[in-house]
């Protein structure tokens, strides 16, 4: 676990770790100090979400000049993956 400063104060300490648990289901229970009889607590997980397009319009700032034509606006560009 890593100590996380910026997240905790005096009175409280904020500790992260990664987890990569295996299947659809995370048990865990937490032990700390005199606190041991805490129940296990059994989260479900769902599937991690896949990108399958993307899509952008980028506007330019309104100072930018169209550069085959000052007087009309910069074309919006358009990206799709």
């Amino acid at each position: 676990m890593t100590f996380q400063k910026e997240q905790s104060t005096n009175h409280e300490f904020i500790f992260e770790t990664a987890l990569e648990p295996e299947g659809r289901q995370l048990s865990l229970r937490v032990v700390a100090g005199d606190d041991t009889e805490e129940d296990t607590v059994t989260i479900n997980l769902a599937a991690r979400p896949v990108i399958t397009g993307l899509q952008a319009l980028i506007h330019a700032p309104a100072y930018v000049k169209n550069l085959n034509d000052s007087t009309k606006p910069v074309p919006v560009v358009a990206s799709i993956c």
